[in-house]
């Protein structure tokens, strides 16, 4: 008798979930149909965009400009890079520069005592200058190998 029963009471909770889901997913007469468009929605309301603009306005970067600072010349003065802090702002970076054994502090624009050479970048781990006109790039590791040097010949 409790089958009977339990079969009775699933047969009108199926019933019961057939019809209401006929009733709600069975197209209303009242409810217009309406024709899908002739051209797809996206098509219509996007406006063309130029994909070319995002390289030319270099939001990544300038990709030339850096193989251009990585290919520099060494510079053959004889400067040694005792330390760089570069900033987000390159007017605020600065360079620890040792020339004839006196250290300072350069900022890009400015000219090394008793030389022409200018300070152009700080980078992390070396220095560009323009010397006649001409970048060059100063690193750290270049340093080991000019201290070395001086050492050597004193």
């Amino acid at each position: 008798m409790i089958i009977f029963i339990h079969f009775l009471l699933w047969s009108l909770v199926v019933w019961k979930t057939t019809s209401l889901c006929l009733f709600f997913l069975s197209p209303s007469e009242n409810i217009p149909i309406i024709d899908s468009p002739s051209e797809p929605v996206l098509s219509r309301s996007l406006p063309q965009i130029d994909i070319n603009l995002i390289f030319k306005q270099n939001w990544f970067g300038d990709p030339d400009r850096k193989i251009q600072q990585n290919r520099l010349p060494k510079t053959q003065s004889p400067f040694i890079l005792r330390g760089t802090a570069p900033a987000a702002s390159e007017n605020k970076s600065v360079a620890v520069i040792e020339n004839n054994g006196i250290q300072k502090i350069y900022v890009p624009g400015e000219t090394i005592d008793g030389s022409h050479i200018i300070l152009l970048k700080v980078l992390s781990k070396k220095i560009v200058l323009e010397n006649n006109g001409v970048q060059e790039s100063l690193s750290l590791r270049d340093d080991h190998e000019k201290i070395l040097n001086q050492n050597l010949i004193e």
